[in-house]
């Protein structure tokens, strides 16, 4: 698959809605494609950008290098962001919990314009030091650490066997 990284088109937003996740989820399925990354995560085990931005660029990169795990970049990212090869784990890992607070990520505007109109809060992704470590925390990843670079790092480790 060639796939060309486009940042421009990303969209990383905090949000909430009033529809329940399993319902979220359900009407995501009509954005995802090949080339197309529309994912919900759990808010408090989203570290912060670089953790969500990593997750994309490395599904894009399995998939370039024909080394994915998943059938689509969403659930590779899901995989790259939880740090585990197991889909299952990933959904309990980072998987979205509650409509209340979410992340959501997408890499097409349309996609975005369409999916906004299911939120009741939408504002862009900002965290504080105290939430990347207790979300780092729930990954094993010291409190004393540049938590950007930790994530990364943790990221690649769970590809290592490949």
């Amino acid at each position: 698959m060639e796939s060309e990284i486009n940042l421009n088109g990303i969209a990383i937003r905090s949000c909430s809605s009033r529809i329940a996740p399993a319902e979220l989820i359900e009407k995501l399925k009509k954005y995802r494609g090949r080339n197309l990354a529309v994912q919900l995560f759990d808010y408090g085990s989203t570290i912060n950008r670089t953790h969500i931005l990593g997750a994309y660029l490395n599904a894009i990169l399995a998939f370039k290098n024909n080394k994915n795990i998943s059938n689509s970049i969403s659930m590779e990212m899901l995989l790259f962001a939880s740090m585990t090869r197991q889909i299952s784990e990933a959904i309990g890992k980072i998987g979205i919990r509650s409509n209340d607070s979410f992340v959501f990520f997408s890499n097409s505007r349309p996609a975005y314009a369409d999916f906004k109109k299911l939120l009741e809060k939408d504002c862009e992704f900002k965290t504080t030091k105290s939430h990347e470590a207790a979300a780092a925390k729930k990954f094993g990843i010291a409190t004393d650490t540049d938590y950007s670079k930790a994530v990364l790092q943790e990221m690649a480790v769970t590809r290592l066997e490949d």
